[in-house]
């Protein structure tokens, strides 16, 4: 199968990190999988690439046009091919406006719609689409393991100098979504650890700073899926996390995962107890029993693709 992937490159002049990794999974069922880099701001920037992405699908010969996060509303236009979308969340949440444009298109242009968690699901509870299918995003347990705290630490000397332990928060604190300020706020009530804020940083490096932290810390607004809080139980970390996406059904019942209210009080108070719990959790096992490996989730997107081809 021959599957082109429409992506954003406004901030990359590749992929990122997680849809690349879909399409290595993808790569090692057997399909062929390409890249079109999107380039351009808002609406009109957006359309700017429409003929060049009609062109590069036709000639490519895909079978599928897989569009991911805004990018699916462009591959939507492409009447020619079957086209698929992933909402990732970020665009549902914070453009409520988008709405019905979205329904629109899951009823009219996307042959199959995945979301990544329940949450998603209900926000097109409307539209009255049978081909909306939840499936969050796999890990590459093989990248993402379990590796001694000290070793990981000494593997990253320009980046942590552990005075004490660390909360690690790893996203961009300027997205709103993203909700740094919590995570600031709560760790100035939280003398006996330290804050790191990490982003940027090369995809190989990701494992080790997840091993490297004593806690990892999410304080988002909103979430669709999301993938640090895999790839930190992939590496039995402890997690600090609000309620949001599927955290809930993400981290269950096991000990060292801590799903909190958004205040800075009880944050500080859930960090205090996974800095006590201070060893390595059974989160990857969780990954294992929820069926979240990259591999198992790249046969139900291809099930999918076989769905949307020989309906």
């Amino acid at each position: 199968m021959r599957i082109l992937f429409v992506v954003s490159g406004n901030n990359l002049d590749s992929p990122g990190a997680v849809v690349s990794n879909q399409a290595a999974s993808q790569e090692k069922i057997g399909h062929q999988v390409d890249f079109f880099l999107v380039k351009g701001k808002g609406l009109f920037g957006y359309l700017k690439n429409y003929f060049s992405l009609k062109k590069k699908a036709l000639n490519g010969n895909y079978d599928i046009v897989h569009g991911h996060g805004f990018s699916a509303l462009l591959a939507g236009l492409i009447t020619e091919k079957p086209a698929v979308a992933s909402l990732l969340g970020s665009e549902v949440f914070e453009n409520p406006n988008l709405k019905k444009v979205y329904n629109h298109f899951i009823r009219k242009r996307w042959k199959a719609t995945i979301v990544k968690s329940d949450r998603m699901m209900m926000q097109f509870s409307d539209t009255g689409a049978d081909h909306i299918h939840v499936l969050p995003n796999g890990v590459d347990m093989d990248r993402f393991k379990p590796v001694e705290g000290e070793e990981a630490v000494i593997m990253l000397p320009e980046y942590f100098k552990k005075e004490k332990p660390i909360v690690l928060f790893m996203a961009n604190p300027q997205r709103r979504s993203k909700n740094a300020d919590l995570a600031r706020e709560a760790m100035s009530l939280v003398n006996e650890a330290e804050l790191k804020v990490v982003y940027k940083v090369e995809p190989d490096d990701v494992p080790m700073y997840l091993n490297a932290a004593d806690v990892v810390l999410l304080t988002s607004r909103w979430e669709g899926s999301p993938n640090i809080i895999k790839e930190a139980m992939a590496c039995n970390r402890p997690i600090v996390a609000t309620d949001v996406g599927d955290v809930h059904w993400l981290l269950g019942d096991i000990e060292g995962h801590y799903i909190t209210e958004s205040t800075p009080e009880e944050v500080a108070k859930n960090i205090r107890k996974a800095l006590r719990f201070g060893s390595q959790t059974k989160g990857r096992q969780r990954l294992m029993e929820l069926g979240l490996d990259d591999q198992a989730i790249a046969q139900k997107i291809t099930n999918i693709y076989t769905g949307v081809l020989h309906a």
